[in-house]
């Protein structure tokens, strides 16, 4: 070797290389003729690891020497060079909880494109089931993903896989030949998770736990799409670590412990030490926006041998994608699917802006039901918001919806175009629980699925919309189908429907239908309007138990039909003839100050040939209040709310209500349902200044049905309960829940019967704080500016009591028959007010009553003597809610003072009594628990 020699050789050089990617051994620029550049004796002889070696020889031309002379020769090392056609499998499986680690110690494998010659291909066999972390759907993985193959003589970097089994296909074809690859792979726990939904466990999950020291971090990093947020929901469906101590001062846990992390945040979303939780934690949820991780602390104990007997972990997860794409253009990718803000029912993230893009067929368009709605509610939702928009991009003109609150639209939302955009947006401050919603792509009413009819006095038709079946010649409705008809009749007029044809989807053995259901694909028909309109048929199909012709009369000049079908089996479908016709009942009211009332009968000579008569009123305020209502009394022959009721609706526009009591969103108006036979109701008090009501009752031979109903302006400052026709009911302070306002004189007085007595109950209280008074050297609370005032006939007006503050008052008992209740306020600071519950109580001695029965939808109860209690003393309340209504009885405070010593179960002779009675049918309840603690409550 003669070579122009530098000490850094920076001119003329040799260059010996192993491997295509040229991994350098040595560089020469050695004169051997020169004593200042010896070759040294472990610089003339290489061998490779490789099949290759490479030389590259460069000059810069400006001294020229002899150069250099190698000698070489291809020798086959001690391995044996894998052989001809091969094709050989390992299949590598870890305990539970473990991943695999590969380390690759040598790789020769002929090199070729898109390894087609001789390959070493890695499958990791994903084996992952369970229920996504909201528990809308269950997820399932099993299936093997395969690696980029292998074909080089580099080796490979170090591998950790996500499953706890991979497989080793190593092939090879009849050419070129090499030593072949060399690898370890070992279980451990912890790795990185990329698929969309998945499964993690302990090791040795639910078996046991390793008795070792244990660091596992397990990094969840779900792969999304270009320019979408990474929201990931997590479920701890199982945890049970030891709480033995170990480590006294380490933090967070001196024994082991479990932390979920929100890794882009840094901060611990949740940690779980065992000796810090009451019992087993599990189905606990979390969403995180963007990557997760988990950690799982545990530490050799000098105790149980090898293994901890605890169960360790399970969690699965899920990607909630932030936007994508959705394409219902097919029966083989649906036309209905359902979607939801991501991390739902968990709270959503702040500053997110995710968008949906929905595509389906040229002849169809969207239906969208929100089937759950709970966003920050701002006027004009500016802060977090919901929109619809009619195209594939967002426009001036493209908006269909803006919605936020916390309930969702009463009608479904129609896109009339085949593209459709669904945008959710979040500010920085509140969160709640986000949206769920139902997307279809149905036919439109250009394709005669729904749309408007006029109704007149001659019969018409319509029908659903028909393709041909071209190998049965049948014709038959299409799939996924949200039709909905609003038929209009003139004014003064109602809709008679006529059913004459229904051929519907069969339902097969094993079809699950909803509880309650008959059918599959389904007709709805509605009194009115859907927004705001009763139904009269919710389940009508061929299997539904009707009768054809089946005729229906609504209450007034609209009717709502609408038709859905699901993603399968088609039929011919339904048949319907309409009219107008005159109606029998109902009608226009104006409510006033003065007491008014409505009175209807209808019987069977009346009605010949009928089975079914509807009638609806709409009374209107005159001027700005809202509107008090009262069913006296009730006689329906069939006591099913679902279908001989009377219905109390507020209809009013909320923006055109400018009372203080009036509703702010129209989410906030009331509904009343009665049925049966009863001799009247709770008041029903309007937020808005327009009411309606239906009735619908069976006509039935030898029965009739009545109604009697009472209404007028309320008066919501000064009044006179007469408790003689309403005994025991509930009073509210001006506009309650809202503030009551300033500079009112309000009084309320109530009057019952000779000989029995009023008694109250404060369900909330809230009127401005006392004032504080300084009198002969100590300190007192008077009620000088707001306050309630209590005053009993039969006692002095000095003897009146004052209430103010949010402290809840005793239970008031009068001592005769007359109460009055004066409310003051002044022109400062206002409070919600008061809600109290007031009963007529019959005595039947100092120790013993019985209260009236209450229809009230909520109350209180107290016994009168509260915060003591008469021994040998007996009350009872009834209650008799609305029909169709379930009962809660939320026990706040119970302390009952006759106990056993051995525990806090009541004595023989005290005890507190829930009777329930069904259909004359009893059930007793008497709870085993003489008191509760203060944190504490009871519900039942």
């Amino acid at each position: 070797m003669e070579i122009e020699h530098t000490y850094i050789c920076h001119k003329d050089q040799l260059t010996l290389s192993e491997g295509e990617s040229a991994t350098i051994v040595h560089r020469f620029c050695h004169n051997t003729k020169s004593n200042d550049s010896t070759l040294a004796e472990e610089s003339k002889k290489f061998t490779s690891n490789s099949r290759i070696f490479v030389l590259d020889w460069i000059t810069d031309g400006v001294n020229q020497l002899k150069g250099w002379q190698i000698e070489y020769e291809f020798m086959r090392p001690n391995e044996t060079d894998y052989g001809n056609n091969l094709e050989c499998i390992w299949d590598i499986m870890v305990p539970p909880g473990y991943v695999i680690a590969l380390h690759f110690r040598m790789m020769d494998i002929e090199k070729s494109k898109d390894c087609t010659n001789d390959a070493l291909t890695i499958y990791e066999e994903h084996r992952g089931r369970g229920w996504a972390p909201n528990e809308y759907y269950y997820f399932i993985f099993d299936k093997s993903e395969m690696h980029t193959p292998y074909c080089d003589i580099s080796t490979p970097p170090d591998m950790k896989t996500e499953s706890n089994r991979i497989r080793l296909n190593f092939t090879t074809n009849e050419a070129i030949v090499g030593r072949g690859f060399e690898l370890e792979y070992k279980a451990v726990c912890g790795g990185v998770y990329q698929l969309s939904h998945g499964v993690i466990t302990s090791p040795h999950y639910p078996s046991y736990l390793p008795n070792e020291d244990i660091d596992c971090n397990y990094f969840i990093d779900p792969e999304v799409s270009e320019g979408q947020t990474q929201v990931v929901t997590i479920a701890i469906n199982d945890i049970q670590l030891t709480d033995t101590l170990v480590q006294y001062r380490r933090d967070p846990c001196a024994s082991d412990y479990l932390q979920v992390i929100d890794a882009e945040r840094k901060t611990i979303v949740y940690t779980y030490c065992p000796f810090d939780k009451e019992g087993e934690q599990k189905n606990l949820t979390f969403s995180v926006k963007g990557a997760v991780g988990i950690k799982l602390v545990s530490n050799k104990t000098y105790s149980g041998g090898d293994k901890k007997l605890v169960r360790g972990f399970k969690i699965t997860w899920a990607l909630n994608r932030c936007g994508g794409e959705f394409n219902l253009n097919s029966l083989k990718t649906g036309y209905s699917t359902s979607f939801y803000s991501p991390g739902y029912p968990l709270e959503y993230h702040d500053e997110l802006d995710c968008s949906w893009k929905f595509k389906t067929n040229p002849d169809r368009v969207f239906s969208v039901k929100i089937k759950k709605l709970d966003i920050e509610n701002e006027e004009d939702c500016q802060l977090d918001k919901l929109e619809i928009h009619d195209g594939g991009i967002e426009t001036n003109t493209s908006l269909v919806g803006k919605y936020c609150g916390h309930s969702p639209p009463n009608t479904r939302i129609y896109v009339m175009n085949s593209t459709m955009l669904v945008r959710f947006v979040t500010d920085h401050s509140v969160s709640h629980s986000g949206f769920l919603m139902e997307v279809t792509a149905t036919l439109g009413p250009e394709a005669g699925c729904g749309g408007t009819l006029d109704a007149t006095g001659d019969w018409k038709i319509f029908s659903t919309p028909v393709v041909n079946n071209t190998q049965t010649g049948i014709a038959h409705y299409q799939s996924d189908m949200r039709c909905g008809w609003n038929i209009k009749g003139g004014q003064n007029t109602i809709i008679e429907l006529k059913l004459t044809k229904m051929k519907t989807e069969k339902p097969t053995e094993g079809t699950i239908l909803q509880r309650g259901k008959k059918c599959i694909d389904f007709m709805a028909i509605y009194d009115g309007y859907k927004a705001y309109s009763p139904l009269i048929e919710s389940d009508l199909c061929e299997h539904s138990g009707i009768t054809l012709p089946k005729i229906i009369h609504t209450s007034n000049r609209i009717a709502h039909v609408y038709f859905e079908s699901d993603h399968s089996i088609e039929d011919e479908g339904f048949t319907m003839e309409y009219r107008a016709t005159s109606p029998t009942c109902g009608g226009w009211l104006r409510a006033t100050r003065e007491k008014q009332t409505i009175t209807y009968a209808v019987t069977k000579e009346a009605k010949e040939g009928q089975t079914f008569e509807r009638c609806r009123w709409v009374i209107a305020a005159n001027e700005q209040a809202p509107i008090w209502i009262r069913i006296t009394s009730i006689k329906f022959p069939i006591s099913n709310c679902e279908e001989d009721y009377v219905e109390v609706r507020d209809v009013g526009l909320v923006q055109e209500c400018e009372h203080p009591g009036c509703a702010l969103r129209h989410d906030q108006r009331k509904t009343m349902r009665e049925c049966g036979v009863k001799g009247g109701s709770a008041p029903f008090v309007s937020n808005t200044l327009a009411v309606q009501i239906s009735t619908a009752t069976q006509i039935i031979e030898d029965s009739s049905a009545t109604l009697n109903v009472e209404y007028y302006l309320l008066d919501s400052c000064n009044r006179t309960v007469d408790a003689r026709f309403l005994p025991s009911s509930r009073l509210t302070s001006p506009h309650f829940p809202r503030p009551y306002g300033h500079n009112h004189s309000c009084e309320t007085t109530i009057q019952v019967p000779d000989k029995k007595r009023i008694f109250l109950v404060f369900r909330s209280f809230d009127i401005e704080h006392p004032s504080t008074l300084y009198n002969e050297g100590s300190l007192g609370m008077v009620c000088e500016h707001d306050y309630l005032m209590i005053n009993d006939a039969n006692k002095k007006e000095s003897e009146a009591i004052k209430h103010c503050g949010v402290m809840i008052p005793h239970p008031f008992m009068s001592e005769g028959s007359i109460l009055s209740l004066f409310l003051q306020t002044d022109e400062s600071v206002v409070g919600e007010g008061y809600d109290i519950s007031y009963y007529t109580a019959d005595v039947i001695d100092d120790k013993s009553f019985i209260f009236s029965t209450t229809s009230e939808l909520q109350g209180a109860l107290q016994q009168p003597e509260y915060p003591e209690y008469n021994t040998s003393s007996s009350y009872k309340w009834f209650i008799h809610p609305s029909a169709g209504h379930k009962c809660k009885f939320t026990i706040d405070e119970l302390d009952l003072n006759v106990r056993h010593k051995s525990d806090d179960k009541c004595g023989e002779n005290e005890k507190l009594t829930l009777i329930l009675t069904l259909n004359d049918e009893k059930a007793e309840s008497t709870l085993d628990s003489c008191s509760l603690s203060e944190e504490s409550h009871l519900v039942m």
